[in-house]
C-alpha cells in the first residue's frame, strides 16, 4: 500500500497532526466507559456484550476492543489512544482509495487530508469513549470500497458476503452502521442498478441479523434521557431548532473555530439570531447546490451521477442528526463525520472542473488545498491539547457552552480533586440551577458539603439525589454513610435495607449495615455482615471490621469514618 505516495503522505501527516492525542489521558466518558466500568475490565465480559443488556447502549465491538485492551494494558490510556488514531488514518486512507473512483489521485488525496486533519472529526481520533464512530466508518468504509472496486472490475458485485460481514461489524460498533446500509444501496442505484438487489440482500441481511441481536437477544432500545433539554420538548419545537443545527454543521466545517464538547443548546424562539439567520444561511446553501448540479449537468453531464450520489449521501448522514428523533445532545461535532464525506465528494466534482484545463490551474489548486490542510492541522492540533486532562478540557469548553450543566458539573469534579473545593461547590450548585433533575449533581454537591462539614446539607443533598434516581448506587452509599455517622444508626439500617433491595448484596451498603449493627448493639449480625462483604469484596476497613468484632474489641468510629471520607 505505501507504494503510492499518497497513501504514506496520509500515514505520516496523520501521525504529525494526532502525536499530541497519542499521548493525551482520559477524560470525560472515558472513564465511565473504560476503567469505571465493571464489564470492561473482565475478560468474562465479552459474550455478553452481543447477547445481553450491558448499559443503555447497544455497542458490542467498541466494548470487546475496550476489554481486550484492558486486559493488557489497564488504564494506560496510552494503547487506546493508539489503535483510535490508527483506525482513523485507516479511515482517511480508504477515503482516498475510494475517491480514486471518481477523481484524479491528487484531487483524491486533497481531499482525504481534509478529512484526515478536519478538526470537526477531532473527537472521532482523540476522543477514546467515540471509538465507535471510528470503528463504524472503518467498516463501512470498507464495504463501500469493495462494492466499487467490484464494479469497477467487473460490473459486478464478487465480495457480497465480505460486504455482509463488513456492514455487519458496523452495525455492531455503533447504529449509526445503518448510515452504510444505505450507503451501498446508493452507490449501487447510482452506478449499477442490476446490481442493487444482491446489495440488498447483503446489506439488508446484516441489518436484520443486527436487529435480531439487539432488540431480541439482548434487549436494547431506545432509552430516553431526561437530563437532555432536547429530549424534553415536542417534536413540533425540535423542527424550529433544525436551522440552527443546520447551520452549525456548516459552520463548523468552513470555519471551524469555536469547539466544544456537550451541547444541549435548544431553540426556543423564533428571533433573528437563532432561527431566521440560521435559515437564510442553509437556504443560500441549499441554493447554491441546485445551482451547482444544474452547471455541473450542462457542463459535464458524466459527472452529475457523481454530483448526485455524494449530494444523497450527505443528506443521508444529517438526517439522524436533525433531532426528528431526539438524540442525547443537541449537535456533536463526530455526528457529522459521515456526512463529510458526502460535502468533500461535492467539493471535489467541482474541481474536477477545473484541474483538467490546464497545469496552472492544477498548481493554483494544490497550493490552495496545501494552505487548507496546514491551516486545518494547526486548529486541530490546537484542539488535542485542549483535550490533554479533563481539568483543561472542562475549563476551555465551557467558555463556548455556558449552559452545559454536564460540563459544569464535571468539572466541578476535576477542581475537588485539585483541593479548589469552594469553586467545586459553585460549578455543583450552577450545574443544579442549570438542570435541578440532576443526581449527579446533586450527589456531588452532598460530597462537597460533606467534606466542609457541613452533614444537614449533605444529608440533604444525598437525599435529592436518591428521590431523584432510587437507582443510582453512589448517592446511596453516601446517604447511607451520612446516616449512620451522622444522624442515627437505626435511620441508616432502614434506608440501608431498601437500598439492598436494589442492590442485592452490595458489599459496601452491607459493610456500613455492619457497622449500623455493631452501634446498634446487634454484635452477631454485625459480624455476619462484615463476613459477607468482605467475601465479596476484600479491603481493609473490612478486615478491619472483623478483627474487632471477632475479638469483641471496640470499633475506632473516627478510623472508620476518616477512611470513607478518604474515599468519596
Amino acid at each position: 500500500m505505501f507504494k503510492d505516495k499518497f497513501v504514506l503522505a496520509l500515514v505520516i501527516v496523520g501521525f504529525a497532526v494526532y502525536l499530541t492525542s497519542i499521548l493525551n489521558g482520559f477524560v470525560w466518558d472515558d472513564f465511565l466507559q473504560i476503567t469505571d466500568n465493571p464489564k470492561t475490565t473482565s475478560l468474562s465480559s465479552l459474550n455478553t456484550f452481543f447477547t445481553e443488556k450491558t448499559g443503555y447502549y447497544y455497542k458490542p465491538v467498541m466494548m470487546s476492543v475496550f476489554t481486550l485492551i484492558y486486559s493488557i494494558f489497564k488504564d494506560n490510556p496510552f494503547p487506546y489512544h493508539l489503535l483510535q488514531v490508527l483506525l482513523y488514518i485507516a479511515n482517511a486512507v480508504l477515503l482516498y482509495k475510494l475517491f480514486n473512483f471518481f477523481f484524479t489521485r491528487f484531487i483524491s488525496f486533497s481531499l482525504a487530508a481534509i478529512f484526515l486533519v478536519h478538526p470537526i472529526n477531532y473527537e472521532a481520533a482523540g476522543y477514546v469513549a467515540a471509538m465507535q464512530d471510528t470503528l463504524y466508518m472503518f467498516w463501512g468504509l470498507l464495504a463501500v470500497y469493495l462494492i466499487r472496486r467490484d464494479l469497477k472490475k467487473k460490473e459486478v458485485i464478487t465480495s457480497g458476503w465480505l460486504i455482509f460481514v463488513m456492514i455487519f461489524l458496523s452495525l455492531l460498533s455503533k447504529e449509526s452502521g445503518l448510515l452504510f446500509v444505505f450507503a451501498t444501496l446508493l452507490l449501487t442505484w447510482s452506478f449499477a442498478k442490476k446490481e442493487i438487489k444482491k446489495t440488498f440482500i447483503y446489506s439488508g441481511s446484516a441489518f436484520i441479523i443486527y436487529s435480531i441481536l439487539r432488540f431480541l437477544i439482548a434487549g436494547v432500545g431506545f432509552v430516553k434521557n431526561e437530563l437532555v433539554p432536547i429530549q424534553d420538548i415536542s417534536l413540533t419545537e425540535r423542527l424550529i431548532s433544525i436551522p440552527q443545527i443546520l447551520f452549525y454543521y456548516l459552520k463548523t466545517f468552513f470555519y471551524p473555530k469555536n469547539l466544544a464538547i456537550d451541547q444541549n443548546w435548544v431553540v426556543k424562539e423564533l428571533t433573528w439570531v437563532s432561527f431566521y439567520l440560521p435559515l437564510i444561511w442553509v437556504s443560500l446553501a441549499v441554493l447554491i447546490l441546485i445551482i451547482g448540479y444544474i452547471f455541473i449537468y450542462r457542463k459535464r453531464r458524466t459527472f452529475a451521477a457523481n454530483y448526485s450520489f455524494f449530494l444523497i449521501w450527505c443528506i443521508i448522514g444529517l438526517l439522524p442528526y436533525l433531532q426528528l428523533v431526539p438524540l442525547d445532545m443537541t449537535v456533536a461535532d463526530r455526528w457529522f463525520y459521515f456526512s463529510a464525506i458526502g460535502l468533500l465528494g461535492i467539493i471535489g466534482v467541482f474541481l474536477s472542473q477545473f484541474s483538467l484545463n490546464s497545469k496552472k490551474i492544477i498548481s493554483v489548486i494544490g497550493l490552495i488545498m496545501t494552505g487548507i490542510v496546514i491551516t486545518l492541522s494547526i486548529r486541530t492540533i490546537i484542539r488535542a491539547e485542549d483535550w490533554k486532562d479533563s481539568y483543561t478540557l472542562y475549563t476551555h469548553d465551557l467558555a463556548l457552552s455556558r449552559e452545559s450543566y454536564t460540563i459544569n458539573n464535571n468539572l466541578g469534579v476535576e477542581l475537588f480533586k485539585n483541593n479548589e473545593k469552594e469553586e467545586a461547590a459553585k460549578r455543583f450548585k450552577r450545574a443544579l440551577e442549570i438542570m435541578p433533575k440532576s443526581w449527579d449533581a446533586w450527589n456531588n454537591l452532598g460530597v462537597a458539603y460533606l467534606d466542609k462539614g457541613d452533614f444537614k446539607e449533605a444529608k440533604n443533598a444525598f437525599e435529592k439525589a436518591v428521590e431523584i434516581d432510587p437507582t443510582f448506587y453512589a448517592a446511596n452509599t453516601n446517604l447511607a454513610r451520612v446516616l449512620l455517622f451522622y444522624n442515627s444508626a437505626l435511620s441508616a439500617k432502614e434506608f440501608i435495607e431498601k437500598a439492598l433491595e436494589i442492590f442485592p448484596q452490595d458489599p459496601v451498603l452491607l459493610e456500613i449495615l455492619s457497622m449500623a449493627e455493631y452501634r446498634l448493639g446487634n454484635f452477631f449480625r454485625a459480624i455476619e455482615l462484615a463476613e459477607q462483604a468482605n467475601l465479596s469484596a476484600p479491603n481493609d476497613l473490612n478486615e478491619y471490621l472483623l478483627a474487632q468484632l471477632r475479638n469483641s474489641q471496640k470499633v475506632d468510629v473516627e478510623w472508620v469514618i476518616r477512611y470513607y471520607q478518604s474515599h468519596l
